[in-house]
């Protein structure tokens, strides 16, 4: 499918030279004034153009890997490498001190971030998607495929354009959308919707990457992450935080070129994404952050944590409802005291079903998180309350019927 933003450079050539000789300068700057202990015993001018190439290269590295894992791994492993050319230049009797490539280094490393994290496009492209895997996109003829989709709702978007000036609200917009489409990007994901109100990504089968389940639901778990660092930054500058809520569902959906002539562009449409739509906006309900549909929760099996929230009409009558899920983690990731409360809330769960509401309304306390909220138990502690009223009800309208 095609990429639907606007390509970026693989090699930000010009960017990297100007951050890696800027942190080299600045580093060798402070061994000369004596801050820092000179790492060897040569002239400033010598060790400035031994750094140079190296920090020209962890520029490249700091802005060009879209991943932050892989970026993280590549400066740890440098500051181990200067770590290692000191300890073995003691053990040989010789002096290197690595303290004025470190701080190069780590400059480079906080500057990238800090560009990643503020810059309202990528810096980079993302994996694979190179002019003629464009051009060959553009050429697909509309089909049917199985995939997911991730539709991401800014719910507060008129509060931000109402009560921020014009340039600070198309800043937080822009690095909202960016965050979803570069973190969408990195696992073969697509966008074709991104606008003031809503990001969406397309996953389809990618012979490279997992299957398309799993990619929406892991993409939804890190958009959710890198999203409240942006949000928190909001909080702290404008008192407003960026409400982001997430559906995910998968199915068969129209892929085609889709738009008006002559702006066409590779989406998607079917009663799957709408689903996907709906599903994002009924968080607000439950106070949940990502809901996932039936499907996607059997496609995913075990490798995320999820709990039942509602059964929630999907189709018109005589279809029944569908159960929703909310997505919490990746498997494995909770800790002892989440694993607790969610076992207690899958219990209360299957007792409410089973209509003994004593035993649910244990359960379903047991799983109240401390010192926060949890609308999706109130609810169903409300539900509760409701069936036993309506059970005392009708006891007291027929007194000799047996009791439940």
């Amino acid at each position: 499918m095609a990429p639907l933003h606007t390509p970026q450079p693989h090699f930000p050539l010009v960017q990297s030279l100007c951050l890696g000789a800027g942190a080299a300068v600045f580093a060798c700057i402070l061994g000369v004034f004596g801050v820092l202990p000179q790492p060897l015993p040569l002239l400033p001018g010598i060790q400035l153009a031994a750094l140079l190439p190296l920090s020209c290269s962890l520029a490249w590295v700091a802005l060009s890997v879209t991943s932050l894992r892989w970026r993280s791994i590549l400066q740890a492993l440098a500051l181990g490498q200067l770590a290692g050319a000191s300890a073995l230049a003691s053990v040989c009797g010789e002096r290197f001190h690595c303290g004025v490539p470190a701080v190069a280094f780590l400059v480079i490393w906080a500057v990238g971030e800090g560009l990643h994290l503020w810059l309202p496009v990528p810096l980079a492209s993302p994996p694979n998607l190179d002019k003629a895997d464009t051009e060959e996109a553009d050429k697909a003829v509309p089909h049917r495929a199985e995939c997911s989709v991730l539709h991401c709702e800014l719910v507060n978007h008129s509060q931000l354009v109402r009560l921020l000036r014009p340039e600070e609200a198309a800043h937080f917009i822009n690095s909202y959308l960016s965050i979803c489409n570069e973190t969408a990007s990195a696992r073969y994901g697509r966008a074709d919707r991104a606008d003031s109100e809503a990001f969406r990504a397309l996953f389809l089968p990618h012979p490279e990457g997992e299957p398309h389940s799993n990619a929406a639901l892991h993409t939804a778990l890190a958009i959710q992450a890198r999203l409240k660092t942006l949000s928190a930054d909001c909080e702290v500058r404008f008192g407003l935080e960026l409400d982001t809520r997430i559906g995910v569902s998968s199915g068969e959906l129209l892929v085609a070129q889709i738009g008006l002539p002559g702006a066409l562009q590779q989406g998607a449409a079917g009663e799957p994404a709408e689903w996907a739509r709906r599903l994002a906006g009924a968080n607000l309900l439950y106070g949940s952050n990502i809901l996932i549909s039936e499907h996607t929760a059997i496609l995913a099996g075990r490798s995320v944590e999820i709990r039942p929230i509602d059964l929630l009409q999907r189709e018109m009558p005589p279809e029944g409802p569908e159960e929703v899920f909310e997505l919490l983690a990746l498997s494995g990731t909770l800790d002892t005291e989440s694993i607790t409360r969610l076992t207690h809330y899958r219990r209360g769960v299957a007792h409410l079903r089973n209509r003994n509401w004593k035993a649910a309304r244990n359960a379903l306390r047991a799983a109240r998180p401390i010192g926060r909220a949890d609308d999706a138990i109130d609810i169903l502690l409300h539900r509760i309350e409701e069936q036993e009223a309506l059970t005392a009800y009708s006891q007291a309208q027929s007194p000799g019927r047996p009791t439940e």
